[in-house]
């Protein structure tokens, strides 16, 4: 990850990069194509303008991390809340570590996108409690339009993890300009009703703080015209889908 604000522009990393990948301009550190990623360039970096984010673990580490906190967990009914990025993503290493949690009486449960393999599904249903599914948006064509990718799989993975009857709440990333109109509110409400009529609703504002994290990241902000809704927006929609029958709450 990239500190612009910390680089001196001393041009020792771009010097030290194998894979000449980096370049130093005046308005800061530059990374081409050709990064592999390789870290040379954090190790050499004095004015920590560069850094490692994450650490390689094992489920078994991570398990015994969450276990310092199980007091709390027994005490307040709580648990774990495996979100991302996208947890499915790395399905081997959620099931390994939600296991374990199930084995010592612990709640799991997991934020996700919906959007993976069937086999990944029936993979992680047996050792999730709760499924915060997003909804972003109801047309497959919108949906590709704003994410690359269609509804269809996930609509596939929402219906397959009600029906084997799993403790689910839906999630509605409400993004200004981009998926707050009437018709989404409309459409999400009606799928609802037919698959999930008795879940509840999270109604999640959009905030621009992951905005620096592009920045320092290096890549770009493709959703630069997305808005917050301010909170007569969000109360419609609040009351648009309690009228449908579902308690929503703003938040979760």
């Amino acid at each position: 990850m990239y500190w612009r604000t910390r680089c001196i522009g001393c041009g020792t990393c771009a010097a030290a990069c194998p894979s000449k990948a980096l370049a130093v301009q005046g308005d800061g550190l530059h990374r081409g194509e050709g990064c592999t990623y390789c870290g040379r360039c954090v190790q050499v970096c004095t004015a920590e303008a560069q850094t490692w984010i994450g650490r390689q673990v094992k489920a078994e580490d991570v398990f015994q991390e969450l276990l310092r906190d199980q007091l709390f967990y027994n005490t307040t009914g709580g648990g774990v809340t495996f979100s991302g990025g996208e947890p499915l993503a790395q399905p081997d290493f959620l099931t390994a570590l939600a296991a374990l949690c199930r084995q010592a009486g612990i709640h799991t449960a997991i934020e996700t996108s919906g959007y993976a393999s069937e086999a990944v599904i029936d993979q992680v249903i047996p050792v999730i409690d709760r499924f915060l599914f997003d909804f972003k948006c109801m047309s497959p064509e919108r949906h590709k339009e704003l994410t690359g990718v269609e509804n269809t799989v996930i609509l596939r993975n929402f219906e397959k993890i009600v029906g084997a009857g799993c403790d689910v709440r839906a999630r509605y990333p409400v993004i200004g300009g981009y998926n707050d109109s009437d018709e989404n509110v409309a459409r999400l409400a009606e799928y609802l009703a037919v698959h999930a009529p008795g879940c509840g609703i999270d109604l999640l504002p959009y905030h621009s703080l992951g905005v620096g994290k592009y920045e320092r990241l290096q890549m770009p902000y493709s959703a630069s015209a997305a808005f917050s809704p301010d909170r007569k927006r969000i109360r419609q929609i609040q009351s648009r889908l309690e009228a449908a029958g579902f308690e929503v709450t703003v938040g979760g």
